[in-house]
């Protein structure tokens, strides 16, 4: 197939929407993020999310993170609480992912269907167009499933010129990858510290309102 490459510094309004568009029809898009290089998909189109975990050899049983635009976006699509308003009071837009419950009626193509992980990233690009995605956006760093995260611009463009509808490129990332916490239970589960520290957010959690 044939990979359009898009510089970021350089696409144009008129391309993120058509590159927008593709997403919200079943395109594969990779994309600078604030910690690594991702590989996403519309998280409402099952062809997207299905050529995400074939592109990258993902096991079935493990979720796909989605993006979000907007504490807003994020409160439409999993339930929100005390815990996950606190924290992204504090680090939202950053580095990191908080598994809450789906919320109810939203049927997500992500793996799991009663829990998502829901990020809103920091990077300028990806902020403005997340925006004109509209839907939520699936998620996962760009690279073969248990192997490292790629952060170099002529790696990821080696691995994925070929593979994926679009890739955006600007130049190399040196992020770490998102911290995850799961907020599902009464007390909050870290499952990956990246590049939020647990004690960072305990001090958040444990803060009067």
């Amino acid at each position: 197939m044939k990979t359009r490459i898009i510089d970021c510094a350089r696409a144009t309004r008129a391309e993120l929407l058509v590159a927008a568009r593709a997403l919200r029809g079943g395109a594969v898009i990779v994309f600078p993020t604030d910690t690594v290089y991702a590989i996403g998909a519309s998280a409402l189109n099952s062809k997207g999310c299905g050529r995400i975990y074939r592109l990258k050899k993902r096991p079935a049983e493990k979720s796909l993170p989605v993006f979000v635009h907007s504490v807003g976006q994020a409160k439409k699509i999993a339930c929100w609480n005390a815990m996950s308003a606190k924290l992204a009071r504090r680090f939202w837009p950053g580095p990191l992912t908080m598994v809450l419950k789906t919320k109810s009626g939203v049927r997500l193509h992500v793996g799991a269907a009663e829990t998502v992980g829901v990020r809103r990233p920091d990077h300028p690009f990806l902020r403005k167009w997340l925006r004109l995605c509209v839907v939520p956006v699936a998620q996962t760093s760009a690279n073969l499933s248990g192997q490292p995260a790629l952060r170099g611009c002529a790696a990821i463009i080696e691995k994925f010129d070929g593979q994926a509808d679009y890739i955006f490129t600007a130049g190399d990332t040196d992020g770490l990858e998102s911290t995850v916490v799961d907020l599902t239970g009464e007390t909050p589960r870290l499952l990956r510290e990246g590049a939020i520290s647990k004690d960072s957010m305990l001090s958040v959690l444990s803060a009067e309102k």
